[in-house]
């Protein structure tokens, strides 16, 4: 900010941010990493004790459950965002 606005002039961008994404663009968004927690045991529990949830809830939880699992999803993320930067870089 200076003077109480905002850097630039301007709040937001939202007219430049609103470009369609090309079949190709689609095409090279990386995959996922998704785990396969067995979710069953927490899902009886719910049930058992009458617990209301939010929404649907599968028997696979695909988040990281653990230490191990966040530091992957981490490195994944890490990963795919320093190859983008670089990509914009180059540009």
């Amino acid at each position: 900010m200076t003077n109480d606005g905002p850097l630039g002039e301007r709040w937001n961008f939202d007219k430049e941010n609103r470009k369609s994404f090309s079949k190709k663009s689609l095409s090279e968004i990386p995959e996922p990493l998704i785990f396969k927690n067995d979710a069953r045991a927490v899902m009886a529990r719910l049930e058992k004790h009458k617990i209301k949830t939010i929404g649907v809830a599968d028997d696979n939880l695909l988040w990281p459950i653990d230490k191990t699992q966040s530091l992957q999803l981490l490195g994944h993320f890490v990963n795919l965002a320093c190859r983008d930067l670089a990509y914009i870089k180059m540009r």
